[in-house]
C-alpha cells in the first residue's frame, strides 16, 4: 500500500519550554536553494523591475551552477569552485571566505547564522556564523546535492553513493535511504519532515519523516531537475528526457510536458499555480496547472538557471548566453543584464528587492532598480517676454549613458546602464569606447570590444540584409573589465533597426550620449 507525501499543513500547538529552541532556516528573504523547503523558488518580496549594477565582487574562480543564501542579518553566502565559500555583506564586502573545503553545492543557512553544504570529498559540514567548522559528517561518496531543512533543523541531503541522508543539527545521522543511482537533487521537505528527491536512476523518491518510502515513480529518465512540492502535495521536476512532469500527492503520473531539450532548471511555483522552469533548448516556459502552454521566451542559448519569482510576479533567471533575465508575469521581457559568461546559478532577491547571483565569469552580481529621475515641471510664463528661443530638434531624445562612476583602476569591472524605454522599437542599443587613436570600438558580450558593429547589432555581413532587430529593450546594461590606463569616451546610443540598411550606414535615434571615462 503507498503511503501519502504529507501535505504542509501547519498545526497549532502548545507546547512548555523543555530547551534550547531547534534550528530553523533562517527567518530571512532567501534562507536556502529554492528559497524554502518546498523549493517554491518563490520570494515574499518583489524583484527589480528595471536594472542596473548595485554591486559586484569577483571571487578567485567560477560559480557554475552555485547558487547564494541570504542569511537572517543579510549576510549573503555562495560557493565557488577552488574551495571557497564567501560570505559577503548587503553591501558587497567581504565579510570572511573559507578555503580548504571542496564545496560542491549551493548553501543553506539557519536562524542561527549556521551555514551547511556538502563536500566532493563526501562530507556534510555546518560552519557557524564566523566561518569556523562546526561539524562534519561522512557520508559514502561525493555531495553534489544542495542541502534542505525542516522545522526542527534537521538537514536532507542527498550523495553520490546512491543514498539520502537525514542529519540533525548537531551533525548526527538521523536516517539514510538508498536509492537505485545518485542523488544530485535537492530534496524538497514537507512540513512533516517527509521528503521527495529525484535519482539517476529515473525515480523520483517520496520518504517519510522515519527514512521509509512512501513512493516511487518512475520518470524513464535521469532525475536533474529538483522537485518542487506544491502546498497541495502535488510534486514537479524535470529529467534528461526533454520532461517536465507533474505528481500527484500518492506519486501517481498527471501530466507531462515536452521541451526540446534536457530540463536541469528546477520548476518554481507562481501564486496563479502555474509552473515556470527553463530547458536546455533555449527556452524558459509557463506551464499551466494542468500541463499546457501558458507562453514560452526564447534565449540565446541553453538555460540550466532555475527561476526566482518576486511577490509582483517578475520571473528571474539566467542563462548560457550571458544574461540575467527578467520578465513579466505574461512572459515579456523587462529587462536583461550582460555578464562575461554563462550565468547558471539561480538567483536570490533580497528584502530590499534586489538580485544576487553568480557567474562563470567569477562575480558575484547584485542587481537593483535603475533609478528613475523626477520629471520636470514645465516653467509656468512669467508674462515678461525675453529673447526668441531657437528652435528644440523634436528627435526621440538619447539614450543617457550612466557609470557607476567616471575614474577606474585597470583592475576594476567597469558597469554601465541606460534606460532606453524612450527609444522606439525595433532598434539596437549600444555601448561603445572611443580610443585615444579615434576609432570606436563596440562591446560584444563575452568577446571583449571590436571595431566591426556587425556581431554587436546583428547585421549581417556584406549585404545590406538585417537579421532580426533587438526587441523589447527596457534597460541596457553592459560590464566589462581589462581596459587599459588612459582617457576614454564612454558613447550610448540607439541605432535605428528600420532606416539603417548596413553597418557601414549607422542610422540612430536621436543622439549620442557621451561621457569622459578615465582608467588610471
Amino acid at each position: 500500500m503507498q503511503r501519502i507525501l504529507s501535505l504542509p499543513i501547519a498545526l497549532s500547538l502548545v507546547l512548555l519550554p523543555t530547551g534550547p529552541s531547534p534550528a530553523q532556516p533562517a527567518d530571512s528573504p532567501w534562507p536556502m536553494f529554492r528559497h524554502d523547503a518546498l523549493h517554491s523558488g518563490r520570494s515574499a518580496y518583489a524583484g527589480p523591475p528595471s536594472c542596473r549594477l548595485s554591486w559586484s565582487y569577483r571571487t578567485v574562480s567560477n560559480m557554475g551552477s552555485f547558487s547564494p543564501c541570504i542569511g537572517s542579518d543579510g549576510t549573503i553566502y555562495i560557493a565557488s569552485y577552488g574551495n571557497r565559500l564567501y560570505a559577503c555583506t548587503s553591501a558587497g564586502s567581504l565579510r570572511w571566505s573559507l578555503s580548504g573545503m571542496d564545496i560542491e553545492c549551493s548553501p543553506l543557512v539557519d536562524t542561527e547564522g549556521r551555514i551547511y553544504f556538502g563536500t566532493y570529498d563526501n562530507r556534510v559540514c555546518s560552519v557557524n556564523s564566523a566561518g569556523s567548522l562546526s561539524w562534519s559528517y561522512l557520508a559514502g561518496d561525493t555531495v553534489l546535492s544542495s542541502p534542505g531543512m525542516d522545522g526542527d533543523g534537521s538537514v536532507y541531503i542527498g550523495s553520490t553513493d546512491n543514498a539520502l541522508y537525514c542529519i540533525d543539527s548537531s551533525g548526527a545521522l538521523l536516517w539514510k535511504h538508498v536509492t537505485g543511482g545518485d542523488v544530485q537533487t535537492s530534496p524538497a521537505v514537507a512540513a512533516d519532515g517527509s521528503a521527495c528527491a529525484g535519482s539517476l536512476d529515473g525515480m523520483i523518491y517520496a520518504i517519510d519523516s522515519s527514512g521509509g518510502l512512501s513512493w516511487s515513480y518512475n520518470a524513464a529518465g535521469y532525475i536533474l531537475s529538483s522537485p518542487l512540492i506544491t502546498p497541495g502535495g502535488r510534486v514537479y521536476a524535470g529529467n534528461n528526457m526533454h520532461r517536465v512532469f507533474a505528481l500527484n500527492v500518492w506519486g501517481a503520473f498527471v501530466w507531462s510536458y515536452a521541451t526540446g531539450d534536457v530540463v536541469m532548471s528546477s520548476p518554481s511555483l507562481g501564486t496563479d499555480g502555474r509552473v515556470y522552469v527553463g530547458s536546455r533548448d533555449n527556452r524558459f516556459y509557463a506551464l499551466t496547472t494542468t500541463g499546457t502552454l501558458a507562453w514560452s521566451y526564447a534565449t540565446g542559448k541553453p538555460i540550466e538557471s532555475s527561476p526566482a519569482i518576486g511577490s509582483g510576479g517578475g520571473i528571474y533567471f539566467g542563462s548560457d548566453d550571458n544574461r540575467l533575465y527578467a520578465l513579466g508575469p505574461a512572459g515579456a521581457l523587462s529587462w536583461s543584464y550582460v555578464t562575461d559568461l554563462p550565468c547558471q546559478s539561480s538567483p536570490a532577491i533580497t528584502g530590499d528587492g534586489r538580485l544576487v547571483v553568480g557567474s562563470d565569469d567569477c562575480v558575484i552580481y547584485c542587481i537593483e532598480a535603475a533609478f528613475t529621475p523626477a520629471p520636470t515641471r514645465t516653467p509656468t510664463s512669467t508674462g515678461t517676454p525675453t529673447r526668441t528661443p531657437t528652435s528644440v530638434p523634436t528627435a526621440t531624445p538619447p539614450i543617457d549613458l550612466t557609470a557607476q562612476k567616471v575614474e577606474f583602476s585597470t583592475t576594476d569591472r567597469i558597469e554601465v546602464w541606460a534606460d532606453v524605454r524612450p527609444l522606439p522599437v525595433p532598434c539596437y542599443p549600444f555601448v561603445r569606447i572611443g580610443m585615444a587613436d579615434g576609432t570606436t570600438q563596440y562591446y560584444v558580450a563575452g568577446v571583449g570590444f571590436t571595431t566591426d558593429p556587425t556581431p554587436y547589432l546583428g547585421f549581417e555581413a556584406g549585404t545590406t540584409t538585417l537579421v532580426d532587430p533587438i526587441l523589447g529593450y527596457a534597460v541596457l546594461a553592459e560590464s566589462f573589465s581589462g581596459i587599459p590606463a588612459g582617457a576614454y569616451v564612454l558613447e550610448g546610443g540607439a541605432v535605428d533597426a528600420v532606416r539603417t540598411t548596413s553597418a557601414e550606414n549607422l542610422v540612430y535615434f536621436g543622439g549620442i550620449d557621451r561621457e569622459p571615462l578615465t582608467v588610471r
